[in-house]
């Protein structure tokens, strides 16, 4: 299958890395393969726990990215990111961490977006569907956070001036813009340099 859109070389940026996939149920694994194999992501492990996962993160080679199946039974998932984003023994707390997997509610929406995960799929979906949000969240993220109480992918709305200030430390005032915004932001600025 070629990439679905050549002229951005997202798809062809992503088919070089590695990854780590942790499934739990055998019909997701399978289907999950597949797409990955005909995508072109052919050097990818398969573990199906999340202690062998953190041992090949701590210990294997390099890997890029990590897939993790959401099942109502088990939470590797959330186990998956706090070790990742919060571990010493992870060297690389600002690995993708992509949660894939079947019966979602806004609930369990929220709780994996404040854990750090990267991107959520959820399935039933489409191939196209599956490479959009794995591309967006391996090859384009955003910012990445860290703060005391969170680390991860930045939450907030990807438009600017859309919502008030979230954090204390945010600088751009979320009032008005114009001269008057422009002085705000600079007495603010130079506050910050005395």
């Amino acid at each position: 299958m070629p990439p679905s859109n050549p002229s951005s070389g997202r798809l062809t940026k992503a088919q070089t890395r590695a990854g780590l996939v942790v499934w739990r149920t055998p019909h997701l694994r399978k289907l999950v393969d597949e797409i990955l194999v005909n995508s072109g992501f052919t050097s990818n492990t398969f573990v199906n726990d999340h202690e062998t996962a953190k041992l090949q993160l701590r210990y294997g080679g390099s890997l890029s990215f990590v897939l993790c199946e959401a099942t109502e039974q088990h939470s590797d998932h959330f186990k998956m990111a706090e070790f990742i984003r919060w571990n010493h023994l992870c060297h690389t707390p600002q690995m993708p961490l992509v949660v894939y997997g079947e019966n979602w509610t806004v609930e369990s929406f929220h709780k994996c977006r404040n854990a750090g995960v990267s991107g959520v799929i959820a399935f039933p979906c489409t191939i196209q569907g599956f490479l959009r949000r794995f591309v967006q969240a391996t090859c384009n993220p955003p910012p990445f956070i860290t703060v005391d109480t969170f680390r991860g992918p930045d939450r907030r709305s990807a438009v600017v001036g859309t919502s008030k200030k979230r954090r204390k430390t945010d600088m751009t005032p979320s009032g008005p813009t114009g001269a008057m915004g422009q002085a705000d932001l600079l007495r603010t600025i130079k506050k910050r340099e005395e």
